[in-house]
């Protein structure tokens, strides 16, 4: 079971329908059945009934619904936090600054500051062998 699998799940009981979960999926129908074909032949089990043009969940079902919307909401939240620190609104930048330099540091760390405020700022002034040495050692 993979992260689309279970999104394509989820998206039709929502739907209540293969057709409509795949118009929203931008997929075709086939592709939908098959998936749930699949996922039901993995975990060994029924997890919707159809009952005419209802989609009834099994217990079964219930649990991979359930579960399903917790692992999809946790997996937007990472796909959030990583596009925060890949665009530097979060995250902590490590600056090493021999000592004759620091004092023409101060006005591009305070633009930066301003710039990304939601990126920690951790800064050693120390000699440059040393800087080196941090940076061989990660």
């Amino acid at each position: 079971m993979d992260i689309r699998t279970l999104r394509y799940f989820v998206e039709v009981v929502r739907q209540q329908s293969f057709t409509r979960a795949a118009e929203k999926l931008f997929v075709t129908q086939p592709t939908i059945s098959k998936m749930l074909k699949n996922l039901e032949d993995e975990l060994n089990c029924t997890l919707l009934i159809r009952d005419g043009r209802k989609l009834l969940l099994t217990d079964t079902g219930r649990v991979v619904f359930e579960r399903g919307l917790a692992i999809l909401a946790e997996f937007r939240q990472l796909e959030a936090e990583l596009s925060d620190i890949n665009h530097l609104n979060k995250g902590v930048l490590r600056l090493g600054i021999p000592p004759m330099v620091g004092m023409l540091m101060a006005g591009p760390i305070s633009l930066f500051r301003h710039r990304y405020p939601g990126v920690a700022l951790k800064i050693s002034e120390v000699g440059g062998l040393t800087v080196q040495q941090a940076v061989m050692n990660g």
